[in-house]
């Protein structure tokens, strides 16, 4: 009994192992799903922050020595228009216009070592040396604001956007901006990019069509970084599902193991069950045997006893005889005696 309860337990852990071995497989299998998913989304982010990225370098005017060296990290480095984001967006046009000729450069700490790497022979480009410090903002004019209040720069560069943008001011209409150049110098910038200096006029293009890119590029680089996480963290789901099903596999085959153990237990207990049903019926039929036995010996007994009884009775019987006959014997030797006596008497007298 004990014996077929283990294998109805051990057969239940089997069941119970292989139910697990089958979430862990289902579980493995949604991962993997998850993972290719992951992967897809991650490579089409890359993608389109590639192309994004290759075309704002094409609007800056293409990659040269200085954008080599970075790529390779052997230069650290940003550009310029990844200094600072647009507070409105609406004076995205603006503030391109404003730094046109300074929005592809490169800001970084060592000038000696870009400088180094400038030749004839490469691409044009500019270095600015990364400033935190600006100058006091200047005093304000009826009509126009200084386009510096239009960014939020980065606090280690906000000296250099501060220092490109110095002089450039945001005007609603083209008299107002005429007034302020001829008052103040500098250039003034209408919403819709043109720019009035006291030189003459500069318009036309697409103005902010190069921030909006570079504000483009840099959510899809995020959107690609956070596919990538999430790509590493379905691969991490993956190998923990993967392990989990290498575990209940394992607990299957051992349960697998531990049935197949208990099912020989089983059938020996069963065999030896058999053997001792057999031998019980053999033991059996010499009881019967032997209670037969016993009881006609003990018939036998009772037959012996009766016959014990009436021999006793007539011993005694006997017994009693033989008194009563030695009594008569001694009666008779007594008249014996007298007998010679009165004999020996009656001889004597003779």
């Amino acid at each position: 009994d004990r014996t077929a309860a283990a294998a109805t337990a051990a057969e239940g852990a089997r069941a119970a192992a292989d139910d697990a071995a089958a979430e862990a497989r289902a579980a493995v299998d949604e991962t993997q799903s998850a993972l290719d998913q992951a992967r897809q989304a991650a490579r089409t982010a890359l993608a389109r922050a590639a192309a994004l990225k290759g075309q704002v370098e094409g609007a800056l005017g293409g990659p040269g020595a200085i954008a080599a060296a970075v790529a390779a990290g052997d230069l650290t480095a940003r550009r310029l228009l990844d200094c600072f984001s647009v507070i409105d967006p609406a004076d995205g046009p603006a503030v391109e216009a404003g730094l046109e000729a300074h929005l592809g450069a490169w800001v970084l700490t060592d000038l000696d070592a870009a400088a180094s790497l400038l030749d004839a022979g490469s691409a044009r480009e500019e270095v600015l040396l990364e400033q935190s410090t600006a100058q006091p903002p200047p005093p304000a004019h009826p009509g126009a604001r200084a386009l510096m209040s239009c960014v939020r720069a980065d606090p280690a560069a906000e000296g250099t956007v501060a220092t490109c943008l110095d002089g450039a001011w945001l005007v609603a209409d083209r008299a107002l901006a005429r007034c302020l150049v001829a008052e103040i110098g500098g250039r003034a910038v209408l919403p819709d990019g043109t720019v009035l200096t006291e030189s003459g006029i500069r318009g036309g293009g697409r103005p902010g069509h190069t921030l909006v890119l570079a504000s483009h590029e840099r959510d899809a680089a995020s959107l690609a970084e956070r596919a990538m996480d999430a790509e590493r963290a379905a691969e991490a789901s993956r190998a923990s599902a993967t392990a989990a099903l290498a575990s209940a596999e394992a607990e299957a085959r051992q349960a697998t193991e531990q049935l197949q153990t208990a099912r020989v237990d089983a059938a020996e207990a069963a065999a030896r069950a058999a053997a001792f049903a057999d031998s019980l019926a053999v033991e059996r039929v010499r009881l019967a045997a032997t209670e037969s036995e016993l009881t006609a010996r003990d018939e036998e007994r009772d037959l012996l006893t009766g016959a014990d009884g009436a021999a006793s009775l007539r011993l005694k019987e006997a017994h009693a005889g033989l008194g009563e006959a030695r009594l008569r014997a001694d009666a008779a030797r007594a008249a014996v005696l007298q007998a010679r006596s009165t004999a020996v008497a009656a001889a004597e007298a003779l």
